[in-house]
């Protein structure tokens, strides 16, 4: 069992640089908006970390609606 969880952060560190290498958006000039576009990049990527699930409508803020889908979840996306 230890031997799996010393493998964990090696992992997380490959998924999100394979991550940010192919979703990374870079802006010049404002490091305000850009430190909000890579926090909402990464509110997607956490919103809809189970496989194979749809992104919940409440995104991280709420995990009543885990499991659903709703109609406005592109709406969700594209407001991100």
């Amino acid at each position: 069992m230890q031997t799996e969880w010393n493998r964990l952060p090696a992992g997380q560190r490959t998924f999100l640089n394979n991550f940010w290498s192919q979703t990374d958006v870079e802006l010049d000039g404002d490091t305000a908006i850009q430190q909000t576009v890579r926090f909402l990049l990464f509110h997607i990527l956490q919103a809809g970390a189970y496989l194979g699930r749809a992104i919940a409508a409440t995104g991280l803020t709420e995990p009543g609606y885990d499991g659903h889908t709703f109609w406005e979840t592109k709406t969700f996306v594209l407001r991100c």
